[in-house]
């Protein structure tokens, strides 16, 4: 008796495996199809064409991530955004979550069609769920957490720590300063980010 054709939530759960643990390079159909034991003519009757299967492996890779962020740190309002921060960067650099930004970077690195933009927006609608200023905020924290992982990836984690460090002191310093003059603009006196 021939075993029943897998559905598309199940194909999509075993994809990931497979790009989590071989990242994009690995993606080519033959080696996508051979890890969840069908055909590439199978993966492209689910999903219409090996594009629409990367945009959707992508997605629901964004979602799963993000489903385990919100089982390590739920939905709530942070404290402060150098809580916030220093929480969430600590998730990201976790093993669990490691092979996902590993992934991250690959997409950032190859997406031509959008799909970075479409997980960003998953990410940053998290980060808002957290954020003390809401989606006031979230874009500020996400820029800053996704440096915080581009100094890691470049192989720098001793700088990493020293920033989250010094976090609730520059946020305490501030006063009012630069970091909450994104909210409300420039500061007076100041063009582009640096003096008139």
């Amino acid at each position: 008796m021939p075993r029943p054709a897998p559905d598309r939530t199940a194909l999509l759960d075993g994809l990931a495996d497979h790009v989590l643990r071989h990242g994009l390079a690995g993606a080519s159909l033959r080696p996508l199809a051979a890890s969840v034991g069908t055909s590439d003519r199978m993966l492209i009757y689910h999903f219409g064409s090996k594009e629409a299967l990367l945009a959707d492996l992508l997605t629901h890779l964004a979602r799963r991530m993000a489903a385990g962020l919100d089982a390590a740190l739920p939905p709530a309002r942070m404290d402060s955004e150098a809580a916030l921060v220093a929480s969430v960067s600590a998730l990201m650099r976790s093993d669990a979550v490691r092979p996902y930004m590993r992934l991250w970077f690959d997409i950032l690195s190859t997406d031509r069609t959008g799909t970075g933009a479409a997980i960003l927006r998953i990410y940053l609608d998290w980060i808002a769920a957290r954020h003390p200023d809401g989606a006031d905020g979230a874009e500020r924290t996400l820029a800053l957490i996704e440096g915080l992982l581009v100094i890691e990836t470049a192989g720098s984690p001793d700088m990493v720590d020293r920033i989250v460090a010094s976090l609730p002191h520059r946020y305490a310093g501030d006063a009012g300063g630069a970091f909450q003059s994104a909210r409300h603009g420039l500061p007076k006196g100041q063009k582009n980010g640096g003096p008139e």
